[in-house]
């Protein structure tokens, strides 16, 4: 396969399978000059080669049906075994992610919830920013962390509500 094949066939906004990566991803550019491709692997956006990239492999739920989905649950790493309920915010604009976060943790404290988990990306950082500016001052969240390497790395923050 050429690089013009892998480009009538990967458009931006495919779900495709990264060799390299070893996970299901999803399309974000082209190759550039130097045939990198940009694909969004969770909560991260990665460059990597256009010949690293294939179909898709099946698994129980694709990155492709996760990307623009408002609320979608997320097993919680405490020992509980319950969802955590979960906000997916990439590729929103701030002043949309906040009006987003603050209808969405009106409704989870309804619901009794006190563990929630946002996810932001990485992208400029200014999401991740604003996000954690917002939530520190919250009288909803009494406190947030950062994820962790098991729990989804620096693209992902962790609310506690308050009581």
């Amino acid at each position: 396969q050429t690089v013009e094949d892998f480009k009538n066939i990967f458009k931006p906004g495919t779900p495709a399978f990264s060799s390299r990566l070893g996970r299901n991803v999803l399309i974000q550019s082209e190759p550039d000059d130097k045939g990198q491709v940009a694909v969004l692997a969770d909560s991260m956006r990665v460059q990597i080669p256009w010949y690293n990239i294939s179909a898709q492999k099946e698994e129980p739920q694709s990155t492709a049906s996760r990307i623009n989905r408002p609320f979608i649950p997320a097993k919680s790493s405490v020992g509980t075994g319950e969802e955590s309920p979960q906000l997916d915010l990439r590729g929103k604009r701030v002043d949309e992610a906040m009006d987003l976060t603050e209808k969405w943790l009106d409704d989870r404290i309804r619901e009794g919830h006190d563990r929630l988990k946002i996810v932001h990306g990485f992208g400029t950082e200014q999401l991740k920013k604003s996000l954690r500016q917002y939530l520190s001052k919250s009288h909803y969240v009494r406190k947030w962390n950062a994820g962790d390497a098991s729990s989804g790395g620096d693209g992902i923050t962790w609310v506690y509500l308050s009581d």
